[in-house]
């Protein structure tokens, strides 16, 4: 258990933080930051789950499992809405453009975004809309 426990220090200590802060660096203004961090404490605990396993036996497989996959399944929720809910508001304002409805309304919290999304909806409302 000791040697678990140090694995878990270092993960912790000299794992984690590097890679949320290189996540920051880089995707600070961009809307894959969020979904990125998720993605890093997911594999932050399936690694630990991993090592356990190694350590402990095939046995402790009964607890790790449900541990990853609830791990796996809140990155997937949180993809969902990060990514896909407003890649979808976008092809539906593509959508009533190209049907020539200029008159479109566009949601304050996708104009107040600051990452690449919210240049598109700013941009888009200067040109063909109001905002609400």
């Amino acid at each position: 258990m000791t040697q678990f426990l140090y694995f878990w220090l270092a993960m912790t200590l000299f794992g984690l933080p590097p890679t949320l802060f290189f996540n920051w660096l880089i995707f600070k203004r961009s809307f894959v930051f969020r979904p990125l961090c998720w993605i890093s404490v997911s594999m932050y605990v399936l690694v630990l789950v991993a090592y356990y396993t190694g350590l402990f036996g095939l046995i402790s497989l009964w607890y790790t499992i449900p541990i990853g996959l609830i791990s796996i399944l809140f990155t997937f929720i949180n993809l969902k809405k990060s990514i896909q809910e407003p890649m979808q508001r976008i092809n539906t304002t593509f959508d009533k453009l190209r049907e020539g409805q200029i008159g479109l309304t566009i949601d304050s919290k996708d104009l107040n975004k600051k990452d690449e999304l919210g240049d598109f909806f700013q941009f888009s409302s200067s040109l063909f809309t109001k905002a609400q």
